[in-house]
């Protein structure tokens, strides 16, 4: 009788053993979790909301001429203002706002700069836009370079690159060497 009872501790042990350890190593297999997890996860571009619209395509256009010619992009932008006043979408807000910060950075005015940096952070926070609080801690990452500091610098980059992983944020930057182009992501 005491060797039945040991007999069938043993085997309830062991059968409970089994059935734990196949319900904690079932969601390892890679095989098993195809069709709980998708194979490309959506990415987020915001590009893609301005590209539906006139006044949000000729920001992304002037965004990138800000980067290398700042007269031409301040007056590209004046006179799309000029043409579609009222545009008051914070998308829109979020991309002009970005479009001043490079003229601001191109003057090295310092002052400007962390005002933009400021009114984005603000708009990101107010709209809910991760991608434009990722996009706004990139910039006070290229401010703290500008001044030297580096350790504040690669702190705003991975918090700027936790946030774009967590979203699937693509961010398209032009990276010019000779004639290449790259589209590439925020990690």
């Amino acid at each position: 009788m005491n060797r039945n009872n040991v007999l069938g501790s043993f085997l309830l042990v062991l059968l409970m053993s089994v059935v734990l350890g196949l319900y904690l190593l079932y969601p390892t297999y890679d095989d098993d979790l195809k069709h709980i997890r998708p194979e490309n996860p959506s990415v987020y571009s915001p590009e893609k909301e301005l590209l539906l619209s006139q006044y949000g395509s000729a920001l992304i256009n002037i965004l990138d001429v800000s980067r290398s010619d700042p007269n031409l992009a301040s007056q590209q932008l004046e006179a799309l203002q000029a043409k579609f006043p009222d545009q008051d979408k914070a998308i829109y807000r979020a991309y002009e706002l970005m479009i001043l910060s490079n003229l601001a950075q191109h003057k090295l005015d310092t002052k400007a700069v962390s005002e933009y940096v400021r009114q984005i952070k603000a708009l990101a926070q107010h709209e809910h836009m991760g991608w434009l609080k990722a996009q706004s801690l990139v910039e006070l990452a290229i401010e703290y370079i500008s001044k030297g500091e580096l350790a504040e610098s690669e702190i705003q980059i991975r918090a700027a690159i936790d946030i774009a992983e967590s979203l699937h944020y693509v961010y398209r930057t032009k990276i010019i060497l000779g004639s290449r182009q790259d589209n590439r992501t925020m990690d």
